[in-house]
C-alpha cells in the first residue's frame, strides 16, 4: 500500500509550513508587528478585534482569537480584583494606625463630649 499523502495536503502543509516560517523572520527582522498584552487588552473594547488579531497573526482562527479575549478578560478581571484587595488592605492599614494614635492620645486633651460619645478611649 501507498501510504504516502496526496499531493494537495503535501503542498497545503509546505504552504503552511513557509508562511509560518515567513511570519517568523519577520517578526524577527521587527518588520512584523507582534501583539502585546497592552494591545490585546486594548482590543477588548473595540468590535473588530479578532479582525485585527487575525490580520497580525494570519494564523490565527476564529476559536483561538474567541480563547485569548476570555482569557484576557479574565486577567484583567483579577487583575481588577487584586488592586481593590490592596487598596482595601491599605486603608485598613490607614485605619489601624489612627485608631492606635487615637488610643495613644491622653485623656485629659479630650473634651467631655468625645469621652462620653466613645468611653473605651
Amino acid at each position: 500500500e501507498n501510504k504516502r499523502l496526496p499531493t494537495d495536503r503535501v503542498k497545503h502543509h509546505n504552504e503552511i509550513r513557509h508562511n509560518s516560517a515567513k511570519v517568523a523572520l519577520r517578526r524577527f527582522a521587527r518588520k512584523e508587528a507582534t501583539m502585546s498584552i497592552d494591545f490585546i487588552i486594548a482590543s477588548l473594547a473595540t468590535l473588530n478585534s479578532e479582525r485585527d488579531w487575525m490580520q497580525l497573526n494570519p494564523f490565527l482562527d476564529e476559536e483561538t482569537c474567541e480563547a485569548i479575549m476570555n482569557v484576557t478578560a479574565i486577567l484583567v478581571l483579577r487583575a481588577n480584583r487584586i488592586a481593590h484587595v490592596n487598596r482595601t488592605c491599605d486603608a485598613a492599614n490607614d485605619l489601624r494606625e489612627w485608631v492606635g494614635k487615637a488610643m495613644a492620645y491622653p485623656r485629659q486633651f479630650l473634651n467631655e463630649a468625645d469621652v462620653k460619645a466613645s468611653p473605651q478611649l
